[in-house]
């Protein structure tokens, strides 16, 4: 039986008690200048379903100390019955934990960023992040920067230059594969190489400014008609049926490109 087949017990702890846990204890220490909500909340579509993912902003020499309260915090809400700390250095230079809590539901995972004051980037762009929802802030830390939408324009149509080249470039590793019947490889080539590409441009058309957040809530952003069409080519029956959806995929790939790049001039000569 998995933990997901069990009713919580009555003493479960709700999302509420672990963001004022958070809040009372990182609140009064001076060094602890800014705490807030990032991923669903800050979209407003939090459910029972959500983790918490909470953005700890501390002085720059107060990483250690930050963390070893951390610890005390998820002691005193019953303890952790996994924990999984991101090596360092992450990609985006926090200091990032997991925990699912003990009394918690697998689902409220808590995902905890500890970023320094003096961190360039807080990930606090509404029109990426959302708007975060502050549970204190001493220092104006989660003011939101100023967006450059002239810099994202360019960045997507960067995008769009390199993916005229490598799109073409990698399809056939999934056919070859499937000639040489590893249909398991060719599987995984279609989903690097021909679908993820794809959601790239999906996303510039109805989500430019996260038009690299890949899977991350595409139906929320997608229109029902889109996620229709799209969901035969991520659910595969077989070998065959791969190779049908890799060109219709492929199809669709390009009539999209020409659509946003205007940089094809014969979509049905491309390769």
């Amino acid at each position: 039986m998995s933990d997901f087949d069990t009713a919580p017990p009555p003493d479960t702890l709700d999302r509420a008690t672990i963001l004022e846990a958070f809040r009372a204890a990182f609140e009064p220490r001076p060094y602890a200048l800014a705490l807030w909500e990032g991923g669903s909340a800050a979209f407003g579509r939090t459910d029972e379903w959500s983790d918490v993912d909470l953005m700890l902003v501390v002085a720059d020499e107060a990483v250690d100390v930050a963390v070893d309260a951390v610890a005390e915090v998820i002691a005193a809400l019953g303890g952790a019955s996994l924990c999984h700390v991101l090596p360092q250095p992450t990609w985006h230079g926090y200091w990032q934990a997991f925990y699912r809590l003990a009394r918690a539901t697998p689902f409220l995972m808590v995902d905890l960023c500890i970023v320094k004051a003096g961190a360039g980037e807080k990930l606090l762009a509404r029109q990426v992040h959302g708007e975060a929802r502050v549970h204190f802030d001493k220092a104006g830390v989660t003011a939101a920067p100023d967006w450059d939408a002239a810099a994202q324009a360019a960045r997507r149509l960067r995008r769009l230059t390199t993916m005229a080249t490598t799109f073409p470039l990698f399809q056939p590793l999934v056919e070859k594969e499937l000639r040489r019947g590893q249909g398991l490889l060719a599987l995984a080539f279609y989903q690097g190489m021909t679908l993820r590409p794809l959601l790239e441009l999906l996303r510039m058309r109805h989500d430019p400014e996260r038009f690299d957040f890949g899977w991350h809530a595409l139906g929320r952003v997608l229109p029902s008609a889109t996620l229709r069409r799209l969901e035969p080519l991520a659910f595969i029956a077989g070998p065959q049926q791969l190779a049908e959806r890799r060109a219709e995929a492929e199809r669709w790939f390009w009539t999209l490109h020409g659509e946003l790049s205007g940089a094809l001039a014969d979509r049905d000569t491309a390769p």
